[in-house]
């Protein structure tokens, strides 16, 4: 995946989700890159917001990492209510859990988010990579280990 020159992203993909069209006029916002839904499990999206968003130096746009943008509880109320379709506040109150992790060198912010929602993004070549799912509350009693395998394996595919 990944639109225009937007280094690719990969994702777990389980049996039985649908990809939904996109558009640029796609509820969340021109940002969102793909959809994928399950009636039984949740939703997901792919969010691809502007790096200009967190950083305006020209000068290291392409280099710039996450932590150098923005601590974890500011980059998801930068990007949640267009991720999310929520605000979520820099305080922390909505944020159940949250860690960063490194994948091939690349450091990721992960979420869990009231009422059931997970998040991982990253920066990476000058780009913002958000990945979230939702679930309500009865999806999330059935699919809560396979949303956060969905979440968990986000990952950007370096060249």
């Amino acid at each position: 995946q990944g639109k225009g020159n937007f280094p690719p992203y990969k994702f777990l993909v389980p049996d039985g989700w649908i990809q939904k069209a996109v558009s640029v006029a796609d509820p969340s916002g021109p940002e969102t890159d793909t959809r994928f839904t399950n009636p039984e499990e949740g939703d997901l999206l792919v969010s691809l917001p502007p790096v200009f968003t967190f950083v305006d130096d020209e000068e290291i746009v392409d280099t710039v990492t996450i932590d150098e943008i923005a601590d974890p509880m500011k980059m998801l109320s930068v990007f949640a209510p267009q991720a999310l379709g929520i605000g979520i506040e820099e305080d922390g109150d909505d944020v159940i859990d949250y860690k960063v992790v490194e994948k091939d060198g690349l450091k990721y912010y992960n979420y869990e988010v009231r009422p059931h929602s997970l998040v991982s993004a990253t920066v990476y070549k000058g780009h913002v990579y958000v990945l979230a799912v939702k679930a309500s509350i009865s999806q999330w009693g059935r699919a809560k280990k396979k949303l956060k395998a969905i979440a968990d394996s986000f990952e950007i595919v370096k060249s």
